[in-house]
């Protein structure tokens, strides 16, 4: 699996500024015995390295996946 980035800036979520790196994501992975192709994309936070979006796609048409940061926790 490869990935390459594609844009770069801020993006607004859950009430505040990220600046985001948008990377595609490509390549051929395993998958029973043989290999399907998988696509998709990767947003994360430059600054904090936080996943803000994950979206994937493959050959098999029972695989997506399809995560998005939902809320925002302050530590304790």
């Amino acid at each position: 699996l490869r990935g390459q980035v594609i844009a770069l800036g801020v993006q607004n979520s859950l009430g505040r500024p990220f600046d985001a790196a948008v990377i595609e994501l490509f390549g051929d992975v395993p998958a029973g015995g043989g290999s399907t192709r998988l696509t998709g994309v990767m947003v994360v936070d430059r600054k904090s390295g936080v996943l803000l979006r994950l979206e994937l796609h493959s050959g098999n048409a029972e695989f997506a996946l399809r995560r998005t940061l939902a809320r925002i926790e302050a530590a304790r």
